[in-house]
């Protein structure tokens, strides 16, 4: 039997049949080719005109990993957007196929608290936003002299507690027994320091810090023969509270001192011919106690030292 060759013609009655393209799809009727007609390997790229495949053409499923060659589908063959979150199968996708330094912020648009897990990296947490915690108290600063207040590294607000310097005790002499002196002034503020680095704090009679005052409790009288004398007024001064007034003295001895925010007064002494106690911040002296005829004076108590409290915040 001859071959036609492509471009051979056989005629006869009139009708000639060209060999070359003679079958096209046209004369292909749907469905009659099946992957059964055609040997393995028989259809490679060359045979196949470029964009001829389209995904219409491709059965749902019918294209699997293992008809695909390795690193045969590139960035370059994938349509921009072509591949969301629904073409990509749960845990597909894991760090051994993300190439080093791949992901950038430009390419995470936000990311939820849900997509995290497991331990964060070494970090010191500066360039982190929306973060729940880290914020409060982080510092204290206590000032019993004065000085300049420096902000802390991240602080943004500062809590401040004066207290004023206590009153002294009064003197006891013989039968007068000396009075308990004054609880210092106290005051509370808070000062917004985001734009700042330093504020100058001043600490004697009075203690301030930015405008925020609180002054001193007065100081204890002393006795008159045989009785107490008055004890010294507490003071607010320019503060919230003011120290409580320290006490009158008595027969038992000298007046405990008032008493300021969170500080006690002097305690009383008895009438051994001993000083008066110190208070604590803010805390006023004890008045001093009389041995007795023919002692000599006994001092009062010294008040407490006034104090600025500086509490450090972070947002």
């Amino acid at each position: 039997m001859a071959q036609l060759k492509s471009g051979s013609t056989v005629g006869g009655d009139n009708v000639l049949l060209d060999v070359a393209n003679s079958v096209d799809a046209s004369n292909i009727a749907a469905n009659a080719v099946g992957s059964s007609e055609i040997a393995a390997n028989a259809v490679g790229s060359s045979e196949i005109a470029s964009d001829a495949v389209t995904a219409a053409k491709i059965a749902a499923n019918a294209v699997g990993s293992s008809e695909i060659a390795s690193d045969a589908v590139t960035a370059a063959k994938i349509a921009a957007n072509a591949v969301g979150s629904s073409e990509i199968a749960a845990n597909a996708v894991g760090s051994s196929e993300i190439a080093s330094s791949a992901v950038t912020d430009a390419k995470i648009s936000s990311m939820s608290a849900s997509k995290l897990s497991g331990a964060l990296p070494a970090i010191d947490g500066s360039a982190l936003t929306g973060l729940s915690g880290g914020g409060g108290l982080q510092s204290m600063q206590v000032f019993t002299s004065s000085g300049t207040w420096t902000k802390p590294s991240g602080i943004t607000k500062i809590f401040v507690t004066c207290v004023g310097k206590g009153g002294n005790g009064g003197t006891g002499s013989q039968h007068d027994f000396g009075c308990g002196g004054g609880g210092g002034g106290v005051r509370f503020g808070i000062i917004d320091v985001a734009a700042v680095s330093s504020i100058s704090v001043s600490v004697g009679n009075t203690a301030s810090i930015s405008g925020i005052s609180a002054t001193a409790g007065g100081n204890g009288g002393g006795g008159s023969w045989g009785n107490g004398g008055t004890g010294g007024g507490g003071s607010g001064g320019s503060g919230y509270n003011g120290g409580s007034g320290g006490a009158t003295g008595g027969g038992a001895g000298g007046g405990d001192g008032g008493s300021s925010y969170g500080s006690a007064g002097g305690s009383v002494r008895s009438r051994s011919g001993s000083a008066g106690s110190a208070g604590s911040y803010g805390g006023g002296g004890s008045g001093g106690a009389s041995s007795g005829d023919g002692a000599g004076t006994t001092a009062g108590g010294g008040g407490g030292t006034a104090v600025v409290i500086v509490m450090e915040y972070k947002a």
